[in-house]
Order: structure tokens, then C-alpha cells, then sequence
């Protein structure tokens, strides 16, 4: 799921359910939080591509407006005008960051709520161009501490400003070199050289041939200890 509000944006917080949840033999608490937004109806894109063109379209450019290239076209019109709504999207996106503006400074209060569970999305196109998103967010765990909870239940019928980032993709790792395989591979990223029987040490060189060498030279025992 691709839905995301990546810089801080006004929603109404219609309600906190807290409550009791169980994991594993423990209950720990949680809260189910409702939040409705309006936003462009560009929005309508981060869940399915072709949603967009599917519910709007453009009235003026349908009676011949010249469109311009290069410029992306406005969609204000509601293609189906009598469609029953909202339209549920279901949805759930798993591992979120929420973060709620509490109004003195994100040093100093602001709400901070990690591995979010996000779903239950409710979509109202308008006609102009704006739709109505409402969605639910869920969180369990200590995130949830009396002092959060408490500042939580004070902003329900409220316009509060939130961020709402999805997981981090995890860092691409293709550029680290496979581990060594071979008993040359692991000779030369243990001791500089190729191991084998062809090796230093039998060639008179100061490395040891094998990791057994190497073993035996690190606790000083010679061939004739042996």
C-alpha cells in the first residue's frame, strides 16, 4: 500500500478507542484511531493507479478546451455523480509512523507512535476535485503510556496535524561481496595469501599455508613439538 502523508497535514480525529489487547499471554494496551482528512483527489493514486481517471474526469477538455502538454490535466468532475458512498477500499498497511502535532513544538510534546497498523479506509469523492479519506489507525504496546494516552483523548473531535510514513524500505545490500567459497577464497581473506598446497609456508615464505598452520604458529607449536 503506497497511501502516506508525508509532511504534516490537518485531520480531525473522530475518535480513540482504547482498549485491551493480548499478546501472547500478556495484555498490553492499544487504541484504534479514526482520522478523516480532505485532500486532492490526486490522493485517490496511492491506491490504485488508474482510480483517479476511473471516478473524475474533465468536463471542459470533454467540450473540446485545449489541453496543453507537459502540464497534468486537472480531474474535477465526478464521472458517476449518483455512486453510492464512500467507497470502502479494504486495504491494511502494517509497520507505519504516526507522528500527532500537539501544538508546543515537536521537541516538546509531539506524539510519536511506531509499528502502526493502518486500514479501514473510507473514500467520498466531491465534486471540484476533493475527496474525503477517512481511515483508522491502530497501535499496541509501551508507545502507549498513560501521558500519551491522556493527550490522545484530549484531541478527539479535534483538527489536529499528523505525519503518517509507511515502513522504510530495508538498505540495498548489492554492492557487498558475496562471502569467500573456495579454499583459495577463504586463505587469501584469512591470511593475505592463497592457501593450498602450493602456499608460503611450504615455499619457504614467512605465511602459514593452511588455517591449521596458522593455528599451530598463533600457540608456538613447531614441527618437531609435534
Amino acid at each position: 500500500m503506497k497511501f502516506e502523508i508525508e509532511d504534516f497535514a490537518a485531520v480531525k480525529l473522530n475518535s480513540a478507542n482504547f482498549r485491551s489487547q493480548l499478546h501472547g499471554e500478556e495484555h498490553v494496551p492499544a487504541v484504534d484511531l479514526g482520522f478523516t482528512m480532505d485532500a486532492p483527489n490526486t490522493i485517490l493514486s496511492y491506491f490504485e493507479g488508474s482510480l483517479l481517471s476511473s471516478l473524475y474526469y474533465c468536463s471542459a477538455a470533454s467540450s473540446g478546451q485545449k489541453v496543453i502538454d507537459g502540464v497534468d490535466q486537472v480531474l474535477p468532475n465526478l464521472r458517476f455523480p449518483k455512486l453510492g458512498l464512500p467507497i470502502k477500499w479494504e486495504d491494511t498497511g502494517k509497520g507505519f509512523y504516526l507522528e500527532v502535532d500537539y501544538g508546543l513544538g515537536p521537541d516538546e510534546s509531539n506524539i510519536e507512535l511506531d509499528l502502526c497498523t493502518v486500514g479501514e479506509f473510507r473514500l467520498t469523492p466531491k465534486e471540484g476535485g476533493t475527496v474525503e479519506v477517512k481511515f483508522r489507525v491502530q497501535v499496541s504496546g509501551s508507545p502507549l503510556t498513560e501521558k500519551v494516552c491522556g493527550k490522545l483523548a484530549s484531541l478527539i473531535q479535534q483538527e489536529v496535524k499528523i505525519k503518517l510514513l509507511p515502513p522504510q524500505a530495508p538498505a540495498d545490500d548489492s554492492d557487498t561481496p558475496p562471502p569467500p567459497t573456495s579454499k583459495e577464497d577463504v586463505s587469501r581473506a584469512l591470511f593475505g595469501e592463497p592457501g593450498g598446497e602450493g602456499g608460503d609456508q611450504q615455499q619457504g615464505g614467512s605465511n602459514p599455508a593452511t588455517p591449521l598452520d596458522a593455528l599451530k604458529k598463533a600457540h608456538g607449536v613447531t614441527a618437531d613439538a609435534e
